[in-house]
């Protein structure tokens, strides 16, 4: 049979179950971005501010408070983790998120209120899609953020979604007629998701971040006072949007050079074996750190090719922004799980070796029944903790199980031991702690 190529092809029974937002398709080759990407559209007034703003040596820590001008009531380290993953689709290695929490935590407002700083046309937000649909959409998702709130609105696409994950693009052969056809769909891509679930499927777990909304009674005050202020005004200046998107539209794409990259892979552990491609992730957030503030860095050139190299403060914010994510994924536990994993080895100890009941660990941890029942289970599947099913009136107890000995172990170097490693490493003494703004010293 006859074969033809394409590389974006027309509609199909394959379609995109709901879009919650129509942003303007993007035509010609993947590596442009155009439409209201393109920062020739912008008037010398608007590049100033759009200027201003990245050259600002508080970029981080400005950005986290106006993310909350913006709508969002505390989660600031999320929301910073959000935008660097969200600008990091210009890279040939974007960053994938996974946001988990319980229902009604504010997963999806999180990550829709980070967007509202970028051009519309830098990400596309769907409640689902069909297996094949990115194939058969019209719209290209190159150098893109594809944002699906809620993991069962991915459930079809899991292949497609890890495939692009790990190529860069797809290739499927299909027959129409009697003639063969190949398209081809051009990435790289950024997958932000949102969840109710402690994991995904497993093949896609790995290929991403997982970040954990705050559940404490804390946040809920915030989230409460935010509400009840939104309510007490009737408007408010969100013209502060419009530089945060242009400053985005401003963004080049340079190769970006971490001369600390091997110090870092002698520094971390070589176990478990998702270390391979989590230590990708690391160097990806150093790497979309250093583009957000291009600006504020040197630009080299190497045979006639520009690019950056990160800086000790690239590597200071990254540290700060993703250790904890970074962890979490090498063990494959989160804190709430380390925490009930705690507790049950500690009551077991004050009950005198006899099994925790479910009101003991709700009263030990604050949390809810629902909250404990939903992240024990990556516990229980680990072995770390058993669990002893309701019978009748018999309700149901944890006992202890084995710790895995790589739990909640080590971190990441600190920036100091880094600079002492590189004394001639570009950068300052000194950086803005992007979540408190305090002034830290660093070398």
């Amino acid at each position: 049979m006859g074969k033809k190529q394409r590389k974006v092809s027309g509609s199909s029974g394959y379609a995109i179950i709901q879009k919650t937002e129509q942003p303007a398709s993007r035509v010609g080759k993947t590596e442009t971005r155009k439409d209201d990407d393109d920062a020739s559209s912008l008037t010398v007034s608007q590049k100033k501010e759009a200027l201003n703003l990245l050259q600002n040596e508080n970029l981080l820590f400005q950005l986290g408070k106006d993310i909350g001008r913006a709508g969002l009531a505390g989660e600031r380290t999320n929301a910073l983790i959000v935008y660097v993953s969200y600008t990091s689709r210009i890279q040939k290695n974007p960053l994938s998120l996974v946001v988990k929490g319980p229902s009604a935590v504010g997963k999806n407002y999180l990550v829709r209120t980070v967007a509202r700083l970028l051009p519309t046309t830098a990400y596309t937000e769907l409640t689902g899609m069909s297996g094949q649909a990115m194939l058969y959409s019209d719209e290209s998702f190159a150098h893109k953020v594809v944002l699906i709130c809620e993991r069962e609105g991915m459930e079809r696409a899991l292949y497609n979604i890890r495939a692009m994950q790990s190529e860069g693009k797809l290739i499927f052969e299909t027959v129409r007629g009697l003639k063969g056809e190949r398209i081809e769909k051009e990435g790289p891509v950024s997958f932000i998701v949102t969840t109710t679930a402690p994991m995904i499927h497993i093949e896609n777990e790995t290929r991403n971040f997982s970040i954990y909304m705050d559940e404490s009674d804390e946040q809920t005050k915030k989230v409460k006072d935010k509400t009840a202020d939104d309510h007490s005004q009737i408007d408010s200046d969100l013209s502060f949007l419009t530089v945060y998107q242009n400053a985005q539209r401003l963004l080049k794409p340079y190769p970006v050079k971490i001369p600390y990259a091997k110090f870092l892979s002698e520094k971390t552990p070589n176990r478990p074996v998702r270390i391979r491609r989590d230590f990708g992730k690391l160097l990806a957030g150093i790497e979309a750190i250093t583009l957000l503030h291009q600006l504020q860095r040197e630009i080299k050139k190497d045979k006639g090719t520009q690019y950056l190299e990160a800086t000790l403060e690239d590597y200071y914010f990254t540290a700060t922004l993703f250790e904890y994510a970074f962890v979490e994924s090498l063990t494959g536990t989160s804190k709430k799980t380390e925490q009930i994993v705690e507790a049950v080895h500690s009551l077991y100890k004050t009950n005198k070796k006899q099994p925790v009941t479910v009101k003991q660990l709700e009263e030990n941890l604050k949390a809810s029944r629902d909250t404990i029942e939903r992240w024990s289970k990556p516990a229980i599947e680990a072995g770390e903790i058993q669990v002893q099913g309701s019978r009748g009136r018999i309700a149901k107890t944890y006992s202890p199980g084995e710790r895995r000995d790589w739990t909640r172990r080590g971190g990441l170097p600190d920036p100091k031991e880094l600079a002492k490693a590189f004394p001639s490493l570009p950068g300052n003494s000194s950086a803005i702690d992007p979540i408190t703004g305090a002034r830290v010293l660093i070398r």
